[in-house]
């Protein structure tokens, strides 16, 4: 670990490729969804003020730094009885693909799992918010950022990936999400049965829990189809949101999911 914040100069500028790539798509993303007329004036400016933040954190040097190294230094123990490196005799883009694959499955089932009654708090937070733009793809606990990250991280030592592939998996599946949470009406045509489209995930911010509990694919919809909890979706919902949630700042977005998640553990 200290070598790593020896050499975190070099480390910082090999990052920033994937960095602008994430926010030059998130920004284009943004400016095109009100360009098209699909996405207008928005009721909480310092809510998507606060998306922007996030944003701003999770691709930042400052991430890397004191989040995404140092929990894959602390994974090292964890996984390395798992490193089997099972396709380690294939080629890089051969295993780039199962790993994604397989990845984006074990992301669909970590959705499920920050809608139980354990996790859900510290998901309200991305929830919470009522003006779904492409910044809010990032709105999310920083509890909620390591434990989607842990199994990633994991998988790749399981099949032998390039240490940067995770990485890749991230940048590529937040453009993507960027996309679907920009307010865009776009079905993708016939690939809103593989890719989850803009509409396909605007159900799952639905304010009616009806609706809400469906969809939680994130880069693939194939899950959905497959394990039931698709929902097909012809128009954004009029509202957004979760009902009585309300976090208006930071910190409370902090604090309240945690408070919340000790007083279920303790009850």
């Amino acid at each position: 670990m200290k070598q790593f914040y020896l050499d975190f100069p070099a480390i910082a500028l090999q990052s920033v490729n994937s960095a602008a790539v994430a926010i030059a798509i998130v920004t284009a993303v943004f400016f095109l969804s009100r360009a098209l007329g699909h996405r207008t004036a928005v009721s909480q400016p310092r809510a998507v003020l606060h998306d922007a933040i996030y944003y701003g954190f999770y691709n930042s040097i400052l991430a890397i730094a004191v989040l995404n190294v140092p929990l894959g230094r602390l994974m090292l123990p964890i996984s390395r009885p798992f490193s089997w490196h099972l396709l380690a005799g294939y080629p890089e883009p051969v295993r780039f693909v199962v790993f994604f694959v397989a990845a984006d499955f074990i992301d669909y089932w970590h959705h499920r799992l920050m809608h139980t009654r354990w996790l859900w708090p510290i998901h309200s937070v991305h929830h919470e918010q009522r003006d779904v733009t492409a910044f809010t793809v990032m709105r999310k606990h920083i509890g909620e950022a390591v434990l989607s990250t842990v199994p990633v991280i994991a998988l790749a030592d399981l099949i032998g990936n390039a240490p940067a592939d995770p990485m890749w998996f991230f940048v590529i599946h937040y453009a993507l999400s960027a996309a679907t949470h920009s307010g865009l009406r776009w079905r993708y045509g016939p690939f809103y049965w593989i890719l989850v489209s803009p509409l396909f995930h605007s159900a799952h911010h639905s304010i009616d829990e009806e609706v809400s509990a469906h969809n939680y694919g994130n880069f693939f919809s194939f899950w959905d189809l497959l394990f039931g909890t698709h929902i097909n979706t012809f128009k954004v919902p009029e509202r957004q949101g979760v009902e009585g949630l309300s976090m208006p700042t930071l910190w409370t977005q902090f604090r309240a999911p945690l408070h919340t998640m000790w007083r279920n553990m303790t009850s």
